[in-house]
């Protein structure tokens, strides 16, 4: 993708990131919540971050009849993060 293909800023107005991020800025929120709404936002962030992923054509066998259908062509897009605090949003992506 050339450079000017690319949005370098991705703005999330959303009413559940929002909640999500109240819920992680919560001093008292317990650990244990606290991972499972950054697994949830992690969702939430991945699905218009991938919005722009080429797709190609690929002939696939469904339980009723064969079909094409849209896949990401490989090799598959590779995600790294910033450690440490990216890792709790690995598993959205």
């Amino acid at each position: 993708m050339a450079a000017s293909d690319q949005t370098s800023l991705v703005v999330m107005d959303h009413p559940l990131v929002d909640h999500k991020f109240s819920i992680l800025r919560n001093k008292n929120t317990p650990s244990h919540h606290f991972r499972q709404t950054l697994h949830e936002l992690s969702w939430l962030l991945a699905h218009p971050t991938f919005a722009a992923l080429r797709t190609v054509d690929r002939d696939i066998e469904t339980p009723l009849e064969p079909m094409t259908a849209q896949a990401l062509p490989q090799p598959y897009p590779c995600l790294v993060s910033i450690l440490r605090a990216g890792n709790g949003l690995i598993d959205g992506f």
